[in-house]
Formats: structure tokens, sequence, C-alpha cells
């Protein structure tokens, strides 16, 4: 892509997005095999190995470059291409009814009440997906299609610098996953501070009440224009032996007095 951008003079008026979604189904979670390692929890999850993204924008635009970016991200061009702090401290991750679990960000703080999955979920999942770093070649990198652009235009950084990012990218924890203060969010609010633990190992709500009352306070604030979710059942008129197995939009073509009626059984 950078080879063929840069092959139709694009590339130097081009930005450059690439971003995970929420984190991955971990350790067999349906049947799949992703990591998160090594931060907490599994996709459709709360923790931070559920909701914190990993990304990077490149673009000859930017004016500050080579650089890892640990604060929330939002889509204001002024702070992508400076490095400037974002105005942005507060994230709403969710508020789920059905599951009865909520969790806010503000700052460094981050409040977690209840759970998916009864908690069957709530550990910490590998592998940690660790390589040698001699394994790690500079070189391929360097000669890469999109390697070989940034030396033409030299555009890419040391493989000192390379290496410092990689390492400034990485998140630590240390082995602390057996704690004092452990969550149990069924039983009551967990507060962490997501700056200096990352993975959620040690619950500070009995030591830091006062933030733990303010970012309840903060969800409720939220949670008070909240409206009941209006998901329906699964209408059994659809179904998909009915329609050829085939996506349709059943609904324009029923005949009610062929078709069974919603939700009775096909």
């Amino acid at each position: 892509l950078v080879d063929a951008l840069h092959a139709r003079d694009m590339l130097e008026n081009t930005i450059i997005v690439f971003s995970s979604d929420n984190g991955g189904p971990a350790d067999g979670f349906n049947d799949n095999a992703a990591s998160n390692w090594p931060l907490r929890g599994v996709k459709n999850t709360l923790w931070e190995g559920g909701v914190r993204g990993a990304g990077f924008i490149w673009s000859p635009l930017l004016r500050n470059v080579s650089r890892v970016s640990h604060q929330m991200v939002q889509v204001v061009w002024h702070e992508l291409d400076s490095g400037a702090p974002t105005r942005r401290i507060e994230i709403l991750h969710n508020i789920d009814d059905i599951w009865g679990s909520a969790a806010l960000t503000v700052g460094n703080w981050k409040l977690v009440k209840g759970s998916h999955y009864n908690r069957t979920w709530d550990g910490w999942y590998g592998p940690a997906g660790i390589r040698d770093e001699k394994a790690y070649s500079l070189e391929a990198v360097a000669n890469s299609s999109a390697g070989r652009v940034m030396v033409e235009l030299d555009l890419l950084p040391s493989h000192e610098r390379i290496t410092q990012l990689r390492r400034e990218g990485t998140v630590s924890c240390g082995a602390g996953a057996h704690m004092a203060n452990e969550c149990n969010p069924l039983e009551g609010a967990c507060l962490f501070d997501v700056e200096s633990d990352p993975c959620e190992y040690n619950n500070l709500a009995d030591e830091q009440l006062h933030t733990l009352q303010d970012l309840l306070a903060r969800l409720a604030d939220y949670n008070s224009t909240a409206v009941p979710p209006t998901n329906l059942q699964d209408d059994l008129r659809g179904a998909p032996e009915l329609w050829n197995y085939t996506w349709h939009n059943f609904g324009d073509e029923l005949e009610p007095e062929v078709l069974p009626n919603e939700n009775e059984e096909v």
C-alpha cells in the first residue's frame, strides 16, 4: 500500500491509521486463541484486556513523530499532529443492564462494577507472545516494500530508535496476579489506577474512598439518562430455512397465513 501510494505521488498527502478493535477472545473463548496478555479479561468484558486498543498513526504531515502515546486518543488533528495533551480524560466504557455491569475511566482512575459471565473470564490469559528480541529483524523492516520507501524519503527511524519505541510501547506489570487487594466486582465496585497498574492487579477501592465515590456519582449521572434496551427477541419467521438460507429482508415479504407467527417454533 505504501509503495503504491508513493509510486502515484499520493503518499505525501496520506494519513495511515491502523488500530485494533476491543480486546481479543483469549484462552479458547468461543474456540479462539487470541491473547491480551498481560492485560486482564477478554473480549466482551470491561477489563483493560477487553477495552484497551493498540494502534499507530503515520503520515508525512505529522510534526511530532517517532513517539509512543499512552494518553486517551481522539480524532483531533492538533493533538495527533503535535502530541499535545488530550482534552479528553473520560471514557464511559459501558453500562449493561442485562449483565449488571459498568465501567468508567476518568484520568488515570477506572471504576469497574459487576461482571460478565459471572467472573468466568475475569482473569489474566496468555500466551504472553514474548519472543527473543533477536528474532525481530530490523533489517527486514528496512528492506520491506514500505521500509524501502521510508528509507528513500529519509523517514525511517534509526535501529536504536525503533528498539526504544518498541520497549516504550510494551505493557509490563510484573508477576503480580496474586495480590492482596483482589477485586470481586460482584460484591462491590472496584477502583484501579490504570496508569501505574494497567493490568488491574491492585483494587484501591478501600484506600481511595473519595475517588471511588466521585466515580460512582459520575456513573450515576450517565445512568440517569439511560433508556431501556429495545432489543427484540429473534423473529422465527426469519429462520434461514424459510428463505433458501440467504440473507433477506423477510419482513417485506411475510405471508402470515403460511409462515409461523413471531416466536412460535418452526
